[in-house]
């Protein structure tokens, strides 16, 4: 590592307006250590427990599709109806001509499962991560105008990283508390308590330890600071709760959350996110 730093703190200032030599270093290096992305092409069993790549079978622990429905018959089915009677596309953003029916009964359907009015889909999770936080701590929502020095989101430090590049492109202050540590985040509040707009950030369940946060505590914390609360409930929906609603569903919560984002490629085994809450 320090042979690259040598290397780049040698790249004369006008070389690096002009090429990407120092990019290209930091490749090999990557490569030379084997923590390069090797980027494997599977050929079979995508989203399956077994795979092949590059002719070789392997056992699958990356992929998510935790309830296999990716490759189930009945939602392959489903999806080549769909594809028949919409195409693959529907050639417009939704404020022109992509509001399309079976997008807006498939809302108003996740909305029903996590126990919200209306839900929003996003093409991914981290599309839907990057762009909620801009839009409920910017100064149009709240007591009009707030100013930016009013917001203050409060996030778990091991919270995806796509809420954290969210984070980033809010004009809000970012307050990090301790992995699930509530007297941590309620000693945070309490720091910020005169702050209008207030947004608590957690996850319904961390994926890499199966680890089940405390969500009614969080609910009791948002409302005593007048707080919003918002769940990454990614891996929770379709796999906690008797109807698979996710952390709403499992605390029987649902009206103390107020925003609920979700993914499609994990228990649902498809693509897409969404967030769900309550109409204004």
């Amino acid at each position: 590592m320090f042979d690259l730093v040598r290397q780049l703190l040698t790249l004369r200032p006008e070389d690096e307006t002009t090429n990407f030599q120092n990019v290209a270093r930091l490749v090999d290096f990557l490569k030379d250590y084997g923590t390069y992305p090797p980027f494997f092409e599977v050929q079979q069993g995508v989203n399956e427990p077994e795979c092949v790549i590059d002719g070789r079978p392997y056992i699958m622990f990356a992929a998510n599709n935790y309830l296999s429905l990716s490759g189930h018959p009945a939602v392959k089915e489903a999806a080549i109806r769909a594809i028949e009677r919409y195409g693959v596309g529907p050639g417009g953003s939704r404020v022109m001509s992509g509001n399309v029916e079976v997008i807006v009964e498939l809302e108003r359907r996740i909305a029903a499962l996590v126990g919200k009015e209306d839900c929003l889909t996003f093409p991914t999770g981290y599309m839907a991560n990057v762009t909620v936080f801009q839009a409920l701590m910017g100064s149009y929502l709240g007591r009009l105008p707030y100013e930016t020095k009013e917001s203050v989101i409060f996030i778990d430090e091991l919270i995806h990283g796509s809420a954290l590049d969210g984070c980033r492109l809010s004009p809000a202050k970012t307050v990090t508390f301790g992995h699930n540590d509530l007297e941590d985040l309620e000693a945070r509040l309490e720091e910020h308590a005169s702050m209008g707009n207030k947004l608590i950030v957690t996850e319904g369940v961390y994926c890499l330890e199966g680890e089940i946060v405390d969500m009614p505590r969080y609910v009791e914390l948002a409302r005593a600071y007048k707080a919003k609360l918002m769940v990454d409930d990614a891996h929770a929906i379709g796999v906690l709760g008797s109807r698979g609603g996710g952390s709403p569903d499992h605390h029987d919560c649902a009206d103390g959350i107020d925003i609920v984002m979700g993914c499609m490629d994990k228990a649902m085994g498809g693509r897409a996110a969404t967030y769900a809450a309550t109409r204004p």
